[in-house]
């Protein structure tokens, strides 16, 4: 794994495409909208059991990640979102559910980039809330406020603060040496 290409992916992130509608990098705030509204996609980063998505569960992701998470908290719940809402429904029904369901998961999955890490002796885990962390990381240590913080993408805050913690020595980021050696050592406990 090349850390600097996965980097620069993570800071300038592929535009995603669900049913034909163009969606922005999915950010803190966006996690944080979803989570709020009970979206059974925030089992992919939550401690949430995963349920089945529906098609207004789907409908929503895409109104939410195709505007900036700070525009979709101001919006969230008026008139034109709900109308919206039931016009991208329609527009996954003629681009097929299952279809939009798979744009979908790849657009989280490549949203969740970060840098393989190993624990430095001494640290710990932490019991926040993982979308939290990357919250507050970006604003005490990035100097972010709490808007810019919403709307970072969750790639670069994990990016980011996978960074600080190496350079403060809680924890390493995996070089492609590390990973070829951790691959050869499972190859040779099997």
């Amino acid at each position: 794994m090349d850390t600097g290409a996965a980097f620069a992916e993570a800071l300038i992130p592929v535009r995603h495409s669900v049913a034909g509608i163009s969606l922005n990098p999915f950010a803190i705030g966006h996690a944080l909208l979803l989570k709020r509204r009970n979206s059974p996609i925030c089992g992919f980063w939550s401690e949430d059991a995963p349920t089945e998505m529906q098609l207004g569960d789907m409908a929503l992701l895409v109104w939410v990640c195709s505007r900036s998470s700070t525009r979709a908290i101001r919006d969230i719940g008026g008139f034109w979102m709900r109308w919206s809402v039931r016009r991208i429904s329609k527009r996954i029904l003629r681009h097929g559910v299952l279809r939009t369901h798979v744009e979908i998961m790849r657009f989280i999955a490549g949203s969740f980039g970060s840098p393989r890490m190993r624990l430095q002796n001494g640290s710990r885990q932490i019991g926040a809330p993982m979308i939290a962390s990357l919250q507050v990381a970006m604003m005490q240590h990035f100097g972010c406020n709490i808007a810019e913080a919403l709307n970072t993408p969750i790639s670069l805050s994990m990016w980011l603060r996978s960074i600080l913690l190496d350079e403060k020595g809680f924890a390493q980021i995996w070089t492609k040496t590390d990973y070829e050696t951790h691959e050869y050592m499972e190859e040779l406990a099997r």
